[in-house]
């Protein structure tokens, strides 16, 4: 999925919203308390909760009080009271797996216990088995959650690649997803499989290993912070106190000279700094050069091709797109329809507003008639299901697109609390 695409979807979208009895549902906090508006500010369900998911998936929705979970189903607005420790969402069968006095159960829509389980600790995995715990060890269930490996071990990974990480006697080794060990335990520290070769910490070192176990790398380096791209073209390792580059065959990219290193594996780049200055650099080594205020963001869409520029237009009629530094629309053709002036603009998506950073000052832009409109005192803006969210001073309310406000600032945060708190 293209890079975009997602800090799209992060920065200006709603990434959770309900809609029942025909209307539409987003998450608010007031006062330190969460419930449910309506696109008219209007309480559909009170501020009553520490906490609640703003990331729905069924009208059963998460909530959260004196340290426990429960559910409001958003149709009816029944309640499951909040007692459990964890939770779920519900399946399409009408069942959440949820955990309660240390071991995890499965409910119905009423909160009535349907299957109990053994299992103490899960990290669920549609695809692969998935590793579980009962009376302290580790094993392996299916989609069941039923144990296909024996609860035996001491810690276990996730399977990448026919292959995943357990511990005996306090050593890890490998086993393949049927259970039987690949690699004998004798690593301090794993790592996964998922570019075929794992980093592992052997004799106070690290290096890498194939998945039979032999050393394709020897272990030298004092950390292993990372890969770079999709294709794991480069490594991220430190030596003598510095981090560098190689590449799989343990070739330099880039000597080891950076101080602190932050990256972001699938884009193939990485932040660092020198000397107290931050550049990004890529798999390569190579320093770029940005220019504007949002650095990361900008190198992200340097990576858009064209054609996909072109087929979102076509889709939702208009596609934002990067020229010398600034953003503007282009149509399905790929021709600009409005100039590229903004330091940054997102995408439309099903809305008819999208979010623009013009001049420092957050605001919109109409698609229909490609009027923008922004204000300097705007602290955040965001856009879902063609509600405009602005902050000011310190606070959330709904503006019309002309950007008068129709509910005044009074929530703590609207949509997400993720959104809500970015400078975004």
């Amino acid at each position: 999925m293209k890079a975009k695409f997602l800090l799209s979807i992060l920065l200006t979208v709603s990434v959770g919203f309900a809609t029942a009895q025909n209307k539409i549902m987003f998450p608010a906090g007031i006062d330190g308390k969460c419930g449910f508006i309506d696109e008219n500010g209007n309480w559909i369900v009170s501020p009553q909760y520490d906490e609640v998911n703003d990331l729905f998936w069924d009208n059963m929705i998460e909530v959260k009080n004196n340290g426990k979970w429960g559910y409001v189903n958003l149709t009816d607005k029944t309640v499951i009271t909040p007692q459990f420790d964890e939770v779920r969402f519900f399946e399409d069968n009408g069942t959440a797996f949820v955990k309660k006095d240390g071991k995890w159960l499965f409910i119905d829509k009423t909160g009535k216990t349907v299957r109990e389980t053994e299992i103490e600790e899960i990290e669920f995995q549609y695809d692969r088995p998935s590793r579980a715990m009962t009376n302290g060890k580790w094993g392996y269930v299916d989609t069941n959650l039923n144990f296909i490996i024996e609860p035996k071990y001491e810690d276990a990974g996730i399977f990448y690649n026919n292959r995943a990480y357990v511990k005996s006697n306090g050593k890890y080794g490998y086993i393949d997803t049927i259970g039987k060990i690949v690699i004998e335990p004798q690593f301090e520290e794993p790592g996964d499989f998922p570019y075929n070769w794992a980093a592992v910490k052997y004799n106070g070192k690290f290096g890498f290993i194939n998945p039979e176990g032999k050393f394709v790398i020897e272990p030298k380096y004092e950390e292993i912070k990372g890969f770079m791209g999709e294709d794991s073209a480069a490594v991220i390792v430190k030596f003598g106190g510095k981090y560098g580059l190689i590449d799989k065959t343990g070739k330099t990219i880039t000597e080891p000279q950076y101080d602190e290193v932050d990256n972001y594996p699938s884009t193939g780049i990485a932040i660092v700094r020198q000397n107290d200055k931050y550049c990004v650099i890529d798999k390569t080594g190579k320093i770029s050069k940005i220019s504007t205020l949002y650095p990361l963001i900008e190198y992200f869409d340097s990576g858009i091709d064209e054609k996909w520029q072109k087929d979102m237009a076509a889709y939702y009629g208009l596609a934002a797109a990067r020229k010398k530094h600034k953003y503007g629309y282009i149509d399905s053709t790929g021709n600009f329809v409005i100039k590229p002036k903004f330091e940054y603009a997102s995408d439309f998506f099903g809305d008819n507003f999208a979010k623009i950073i013009y001049k420092g000052k957050q605001g919109w832009i109409n698609k229909k008639t490609k009027v923008f409109v922004f204000n300097p005192h705007y602290e955040g803006v965001i856009i879902s299901r063609d509600i405009i969210f602005v902050k000011l001073s310190g606070k959330w309310g709904i503006v019309d697109e002309n950007g008068k406000f129709t509910v005044e600032p009074k929530f703590d945060w609207v949509v997400s609390r993720y959104l809500s708190g970015s400078f975004f």
